[in-house]
């Protein structure tokens, strides 16, 4: 995951975005490389999608562990936003849904009325 955040405060930082990275070290959570790969496929394609189509001036990416055993993973950013509904799904989106869809998990996507968007994954840690 470390390499993943420096990437994302790379980009973030070319478009004149700040980032807010609130993720905890695995400690005894351990993932997999195709839960690591797929997760950060996922992350990447949301970085893009915020950055290209919102230009918002913060993302924050936050996750945690359930008590489900599931990791809860959102990013968030505060640009102008499209109405979900009327979201077109290209490649990019459909690939999300795959990778999410590979690791038994969800992804989904609220555009709190055109303030942002809300992006939620989850999906259990495999034991």
């Amino acid at each position: 995951m470390a390499s993943l955040r420096e990437e994302c405060i790379d980009r973030c930082e070319a478009a004149n975005c700040e980032l807010h990275w609130q993720v905890p070290a695995t400690g005894n959570c351990k993932v997999t490389a195709h839960v690591q790969i797929n997760l950060s496929r996922v992350i990447r394609e949301c970085m893009t999608n915020s950055l290209k189509h919102s230009q918002p001036k913060n993302i924050w990416i936050t996750m945690s562990l359930t008590d489900a055993f599931e990791i809860d993973m959102h990013l968030e950013h505060d640009g102008p936003a499209v109405p979900v509904q009327n979201w077109q799904a290209n490649n990019g989106m459909l690939n999300m849904f795959r990778r999410m869809n590979e690791l038994a998990g969800t992804i989904t996507f609220d555009d709190r009325e055109g303030q942002g968007v809300d992006i939620n994954l989850r999906f259990p840690v495999p034991l």
